[in-house]
């Protein structure tokens, strides 16, 4: 039984701002806008507010900037000052009013004249507040006002809360909600009693509780359950509601006896359980769905009686997985015992002990024979069935045959070995850092190149650990533009430091990483120890430059010589004027100088590959200055870097050469390049007479040609030297075209 004070009555306390305490303890300022086009009273009014502790003020000289803020409705209170430029505190108000009805404002100006104030309390400010006097006791009333006008407007919200609140828990209760006096006519009730049944509020004032049942046996029962709870103070029954369209709805309903004074009445819910009734039609279809879907699972289901001994439910996936059927596990309670492999016997029988003790793993792995004889690798996921006593009563379980997996495992870890077996017995230091620089892999040649273990560096190790202190901080900047910009790099000569302190050189060539979500996480890389390797390379220069020398002097020697020979022919053609004589004289200046064309090719030759190639920008090496005046040359180059030998630079001369030597009639060059599927191509075209097709292999021979025979033949040679290759693919009469292609990994975009 219920004794209330009035029907449905609520109430709350009041929420004072200044007091609010926060989840963490602290307490809820009071955050107040003050508004005022001068700086020093925003910024003193400011000092005085937050001095007390109660408030958080936030300042600004404009009121259009005030309003331009997101934060403007934020507050718990405006302050404006009147006079302002741009728009006054009148106009501020007013366009705070567009936007919120109910915000806190107060008008704390200098001016005092009365149709200000009436004019502000009109447009709904709060209070007004003048300015001047006493500043302690001005911002004390100030301070007051706030409080005041916030606390006002939490209890008017407060207020307007509590009625919603109140209603809503009227309406929002689920299904019906009715109060009846103790003649049985309804009083009260929230809207599903409209909404649900038809009836109009006319029709529902003073309706009678047995007047929604037409089955007397439905009347009967709900008789009986208002007079219990009249009575007893508490009752219920279920029966068909009658709306007006003439449905009978199934609703379980309850009654509480309430006293009100001297008079009584009783209240409560009824639900509408047609619901269940789907509910438990629904709950058969899914019995019959997991039915089906146990028995056309691909995976072995079942469940064992361990009270009655024997299985209760196998699916028909059991004929795959072993070979018999679910009869067969009916009939043979210990079927299944007899098909594990006589390896896992021991092994089930401990997982079933540790079951029954709680601790044997859901999950476990073993081996079966099935009935021909085949042996299967399953997974079983089990659960041991308590009743409510905590009395083991069943097993169920999934098992699934996993064959392929272990088959596949086996292939990886085979696999593995391989891998294992190579980075073990490879000569070269194979290695993977992660996004840190920190060793995460190491193979063991790590030992004969630096004389680490991988387990000294795996994990503990950053890769700039092992270079020479000389380097480390150029190769610190390099790697982090590497790992920035996710970059190949190869032939990387770095130098190391030894563990025993020796200097080791290393080539080093390394990829990016990256995760199975595309995410990059680190580099992998092998290492050659050079050391050896350069220091061969490093005398076989300094031979070169010896023999460079030594031809220097020689060809040194042998140009005065051919100097001495030309004057003795010079002073015989003066002194002797033989026609046959001067015939041989001819001949022998022309041998001599053939001679001095070939000792002077080799000044040039000499110098062939004697330099490390480098990467040398295309644009900045044409001959453009060289070019006569009467050919106009085109550039269509990208801004490209190649890596090739310093000398690269005589191939454009010589072509430059060849075209204006041979060209006869050439007026245009045109230098162009672009990017293919298998390097980046150069081409040098003029509109010259161009090269006959039986010469286009012979003009890069050495000797062949009308001049030296040297150009195009040293041409060649300079860009083999990098891999790079030249080719002649113009039309004869059109003009000659050649074609340099520099391979992938010796050219760049830039």
């Amino acid at each position: 039984m219920i004794r209330i004070s009035g029907i449905f009555g609520f109430h709350s306390g009041n929420r004072i701002m200044s007091e609010v305490t926060q989840e963490d303890g602290a307490l809820e300022l009071i955050s107040v806008l003050y508004v005022d086009d001068e700086e020093d009273l925003l910024d003193i009014s400011k000092i005085f507010l937050e001095r007390s502790g109660e408030f958080h003020v936030d300042i600004v000289n404009s009121a259009v900037t005030a309003l331009q803020s997101d934060k403007i409705l934020s507050y718990d209170a405006i302050i404006s000052d009147y006079m302002m430029p741009e728009m006054d505190g009148i106009a501020f108000l007013k366009s705070v009013r567009t936007l919120s009805r109910d915000m806190p404002f107060i008008l704390f100006t200098g001016r005092g004249r009365e149709e200000v104030v009436i004019e502000a309390i009109n447009n709904g400010a709060d209070f007004y507040l003048q300015k001047g006097g006493n500043p302690k006791a001005q911002f004390a009333e100030l301070m007051h006002k706030i409080r005041q006008v916030v606390r006002r407007r939490q209890a008017e919200k407060d207020l307007s809360e509590q009625r919603i609140f109140n209603d809503a828990i009227f309406t929002s209760v689920p299904g019906l909600l009715y109060i009846y006096d103790e003649d049985g006519h309804l009083i009260r009730w929230n809207k599903n009693n409209e909404s649900l049944t038809g009836f109009t509020t006319e029709e529902l004032q003073g309706k009678h509780f047995l007047d929604w049942f037409e089955d007397p046996a439905d009347k009967e029962q709900i008789k009986k359950a208002v007079e219990q709870t009249f009575r007893e103070g508490s009752g219920s029954a279920q029966a068909n509601i009658s709306t007006k369209d003439g449905r009978k709805i199934p609703h379980f309903l309850t009654a509480v006896r309430v006293e009100i004074g001297d008079k009584k009445y009783f209240t409560g819910i009824g639900i509408d359980i047609s619901p269940l009734k789907e509910a438990e039609k629904t709950i058969q279809e899914r019995d019959e769905q997991y039915r089906r879907f146990a028995r056309n699972a691909p995976d072995m289901i079942y469940r064992y009686s361990i009270t009655e001994g024997r299985f209760l439910f196998v699916n028909p996936a059991s004929s795959v997985l072993t070979g018999y059927l679910p009869e067969d596990f009916y009939q043979d309670p210990v079927l299944f015992d007899r098909i594990i492999h006589p390896s896992w016997k021991e092994v089930l029988d401990e997982k079933k002990r540790e079951l029954f003790e709680g601790h044997s793993p859901i999950i476990f792995e073993y081996q079966i024979i099935d009935k021909d004889g085949k042996n299967h690798w399953l997974n079983q996921r089990k659960v041991l069935v308590r009743d409510e006593a905590g009395k083991p009563v069943a097993i169920e379980g999934i098992i699934t045959d996993i064959s392929s997996i272990k088959q596949a495992d086996e292939e990886l870890r085979r696999s593995e070995q391989r891998f294992d077996a190579v980075t073990r017995n490879a000569g070269s230091w194979i290695w993977e850092i992660d996004t840190e620089g920190i060793y995460r892999y190491s193979n063991p040649a790590v030992f004969d190149i630096l004389g680490y273990h991988p387990d000294e560096i795996v994990g503990k190790m950053h890769f700039l650990d092992t270079f020479d202190p000389s380097i480390r901080d150029t190769v610190a900047e390099l790697s982090l533009t590497i790992f920035r910009e996710r970059e190949n790099f190869k032939n990387f000569e770095n130098l190391n430091r030894h563990k025993d302190g020796s200097i080791v050189l290393l080539s080093t060539c390394g990829s990016p990483v990256y995760n199975e979500k595309g995410e990059f996480s680190g580099y992998w890389g092998v290492d050659e120890d050079i050391t050896e390797q350069v220091k061969t390379r490093d005398a076989l220069k300094q031979a070169n430059q010896k023999l460079s020398m030594l031809a220097s002097v020689t060809r040194h020697d042998i140009l005065n010589k051919i100097a001495v020979i030309k004057g003795y022919l010079a002073v015989v053609s003066m002194e002797f004027e033989t026609p046959e004589l001067m015939e041989y004289v001819r001949m022998m200046k022309s041998a001599t100088a053939s001679i001095q064309s070939q000792i002077e090719f080799t000044r040039t030759y000499q110098n062939l590959g004697t330099e490390e190639p480098v990467w040398i920008n295309l644009q900045s090496i044409l001959p453009v200055s060289q070019v006569p005046d009467e050919i106009i040359m085109s550039i269509h180059l990208p801004d490209v870097a190649v890596f090739a030998d310093q000398m690269i630079e005589k191939v454009f001369f010589n072509l430059l050469d060849n075209s204006t030597r041979h060209g006869k009639n050439v007026t245009e060059l045109v230098v162009s390049g672009r990017e293919q599927q298998d390097g980046f191509l150069v081409t040098w075209e003029d509109n010259g007479v161009g090269i006959p097709e039986e010469e286009k292999n012979l003009i890069f021979e050495r000797g062949y040609g009308k001049n030296t025979g040297l150009g195009l033949f040293l041409a060649r040679e300079i860009l083999s030297l990098t891999e790079a290759v030249i080719t002649e693919t113009g039309e004869p009469g059109k003009g000659a075209r050649f074609e340099l292609l520099f391979s992938k990994g010796n050219y760049r975009i830039l």
